[in-house]
């Protein structure tokens, strides 16, 4: 008789303790019984999906201004002059709605589009991380040239501590103009806590002449070399005077210069 052994093979058995590692990429231990992801957040991805929660302060009484405080410590800045069009001025200008005055839990963006209204969209420049906003087109009617104009200077004379980021650099005694310049761009950088924004602008359109198409400051011929006044030379005139010379060179402008504030082209 023969007998049959059946072979009994008797595998290890692989147990893990409590206390294993698992290897994983998106967590990292912190201590025995704890991890947390690696991974980073929504809102670190994308500023603008950070959670705000806001009070503006009794100083912050226009939308400009409360832009500039929600985006502060957010990583974006506000740049009003993304635009050659001065629609967006208006949207600064305006008293900021009671309503808006307590903004959040809500994320940035649909905060910004909150402080822009119907009438006016946030316009996010990844690259700068700069917000600015374009009036939509189906308002484009309601907001008429001299308006917004007039808004853009009352917008800068009300920055007395020049909040607005200002990418211009003017270090020395003279600047050459760039294509997307204009006179006002230049003075708010230049212009020193004694002098009005009205007295800077007279000051660099007298000592800069031949910069200038048509005699008039609001046409800025690209390229030309200007000469920055010193602030003696910005206060040879009185405010009052030189807002009387800003408002008739601003009403010729609209009665017949081109509406362009920089042109690198002779007069045909």
């Amino acid at each position: 008789m023969k007998l049959s052994h059946s072979l009994l093979i008797i595998m290890p058995l692989v147990s893990l303790s409590s206390n294993a590692q698992i290897s994983d990429d998106r967590f990292t231990n912190i201590s025995r019984y704890l991890s947390v992801s690696t991974e980073p957040t929504k809102s670190q991805r994308n500023l603008l999906a950070t959670l705000v929660d806001v009070t503006f302060p009794s100083s912050v009484s226009t939308v400009g201004q409360a832009l500039i405080f929600i985006l502060k410590g957010n990583g974006y800045h506000l740049d009003p002059r993304a635009y050659k069009t001065n629609e967006h001025y208006y949207l600064y200008q305006l008293p900021l709605p009671s309503s808006h005055r307590n903004l959040g839990p809500m994320t940035l963006l649909d905060a910004l589009q909150v402080l822009g209204g119907v009438g006016f969209e946030p316009i996010n420049d990844p690259v700068r991380r700069s917000i600015h906003f374009k009036l939509k087109n189906e308002y484009v009617d309601n907001i008429q040239s001299i308006d917004a104009d007039m808004a853009k200077l009352a917008w800068y004379s009300a920055l007395t501590c020049h909040q607005v980021n200002k990418p211009l650099s003017i270090e020395s005694d003279i600047y050459v103009v760039q294509l997307n310049d204009s006179l006002l761009d230049i003075v708010i950088q230049k212009k020193t806590e004694t002098t009005t924004i009205n007295q800077a602008l007279v000051s660099f359109y007298e000592h800069n002449l031949t910069s200038f198409k048509n005699s008039n400051m609001n046409l800025l011929l690209a390229e030309s070399i200007l000469k920055i006044p010193t602030e003696n030379m910005m206060l040879s005139r009185s405010n009052e005077e030189a807002k009387s010379i800003v408002w008739e060179h601003h009403n010729n402008w609209l009665n017949g210069a081109k509406v362009n504030q920089i042109s690198g082209e002779d007069d045909e």
